[in-house]
């Protein structure tokens, strides 16, 4: 027999003092105007599972808890390096509001300009090229921008012509996609391969139990894989579970369970291909992708102020000028919710705050979306600064390698969803929602902006984030991920929250 040791096996006030103490722990963590002598045993049953699940999550503690001596250097030394890290990252994201002259600007698409000694006269011949690049990819159309005049003027007649079966342009057999529309016959999103179904329900079952681990974790499965008609039994059933564990309140006139088998719908971006030009205008800083079936775009470091979603130049306002009336995906979409983290409450119950929605009942066109985009971009950098600031002056201030603290993007970042064109852009009353009399129709206005109400997993597609780890690791190397636990009582790192 070894020495194992559990609370059962002890004596009723051995496991009373344990518990007890795990309590005044808790308690001068997170509550310390509170002394557990003071309260009535129905007041520890209420307090401790919230107690509980701060110190699961990590949160950060309202009071500094005392460090043994070993600790608190290493904890010292931690946080002077992350600090470090903060703000070196901080100073590369800085703009200026007097542009550069484009003269100045050096193209930003395809490889840097050489001159091609070796050139084939086959290459000056401007209706070969064309026929040459018109059987080519966007991204090798997009890079012969940058090669020669002659080129670009080839790639922009090739890029722009009606013909251009990449182009997104004659979309019109079906109307506008718009969010929680009823998939039709007529018009289904691509689907995936049995292999790929198979591999997001394996996905699927490991992402639950980490929601467990995370005590409740708001979870979003991309609708390319739930809004498929015949999913398999287990799949579909797993997902229904899920839907109805994460049903918030704006849900409850909702059904508990989807019938996937004759009810799917339009919920976000990953049923569209996305345009692939519009790609290029952000692939060669690797500053797009797809995730959570959303679009994220981080804006650029170190530019100046209109310069912060592209760095414009006649190579780019040329290919702008081409791709513009091309629309933004196939099928179109009537309407695009931009969004970023705001760290505000407007996203109830995650952070995600609406700058604009771009509606078009003809389907959105590049030209719009990107107009969209560079106008909110300085709202984006100088929020993100603003929480980055925040987060050095006070949360790193007193911070420990335990502590939750990376609840925004490590770059100023874009977020664009799959919104309904009935949405409202109501102003919400911030000041109402902390008033008794006023809070459940301002929290009305905040709902309706957000679109919780058109779908049961819509307050999932806008909240969710990924875990810990991804969170943290924009900001940190991995060797400032301190696996260490710490003296004081506290839970370990929890990276499925």
């Amino acid at each position: 027999m070894g020495n194992s040791f559990s609370v059962e096996a002890l004596g009723l006030r051995e496991r009373k003092q344990i518990v007890d103490q795990r309590m005044v722990t808790l308690l001068a963590l997170y509550r310390p105007s509170k002394d557990l002598l003071s309260l009535s045993t129905h007041e520890r049953k209420l307090l401790r599972p919230g107690l509980e699940r701060n110190d699961l999550r990590n949160l950060q503690p309202i009071a500094q808890p005392s460090y043994s001596a070993t600790e608190q250097l290493a904890v010292d030394l931690w946080r002077v390096q992350v600090r470090a890290e903060v703000s070196k990252r901080m100073s590369t994201y800085t703009s200026s509001t007097v542009d550069v002259p484009r003269s100045q600007i050096q193209p930003t698409l395809g490889p840097p300009h050489q001159k091609v000694h070796t050139e084939h006269r086959i290459f000056h011949i401007p209706e070969l090229l064309d026929l040459i690049l018109s059987l080519t990819d966007p991204e090798t159309q997009v890079s012969a921008l940058s090669v020669a005049t002659f080129w670009a003027s080839s790639a922009l007649s090739v890029i722009s012509s009606q013909k251009n079966v990449h182009g997104f342009r004659s979309l019109h057999v079906h109307p506008p996609i718009e969010y929680g529309q009823l998939i039709t016959p007529e018009l289904v999103p691509r689907r995936p391969t049995s292999d790929d179904i198979e591999q997001f329900g394996a996905h699927l079952r490991r992402l639950i139990e980490r929601r467990y681990n995370g005590r409740a974790k708001i979870i979003y499965c991309p609708a390319r894989y739930t809004q498929i008609r015949d999913l398999p039994g287990d799949i579909a059933q797993a997902l229904n579970e899920l839907d109805v564990s994460q049903r918030h309140k704006v849900h409850q006139h909702l059904p508990f369970v989807v019938a996937r088998d004759t009810d799917v719908y339009w919920l976000d971006l990953s049923q569209f291909e996305v345009n692939p030009y519009f790609e290029q205008l952000f692939a060669r800083e690797d500053r797009i992708r797809s995730r959570l079936g959303r679009w994220e775009i981080n804006l650029r470091a170190s530019t100046t102020k209109g310069h912060l979603l592209i760095e414009h130049d006649d190579t780019v306002d040329s290919l702008i000028h081409a791709i513009g009336s091309m629309h933004v995906t196939n099928p179109p979409v009537r309407c695009l919710g931009v969004y970023h983290n705001s760290m505000c409450a407007e996203g109830m119950p995650g952070f995600n705050k609406l700058l604009v929605r771009v509606r078009n009942d003809e389907g959105i066109r590049i030209a719009e979306l990107l107009a969209a985009l560079e106008s909110v971009a300085p709202t984006v950098l100088e929020t993100w600064r603003f929480n980055t600031q925040f987060l050095l002056d006070h949360r790193l201030k007193n911070a420990h390698w335990l502590d939750n603290v990376w609840l925004f993007p490590g770059v100023p970042r874009l977020s664009i969803h799959l919104d309904h064109t009935d949405m409202s852009d109501e102003v919400i009353d911030y000041q109402a929602m902390k008033t008794f009399a006023d809070v459940d129709a301002a929290e009305a206005v905040a709902q309706e902006k957000m679109g919780y109400r058109h779908h049961i997993t819509r307050v999932a597609y806008m909240c969710a984030e990924p875990f810990r780890a991804e969170r943290e690791g924009e900001w940190l190397p991995e060797e400032l991920f301190e696996p260490m636990e710490s003296t004081t009582g506290r839970s370990p790192i929890n990276w499925d929250t």
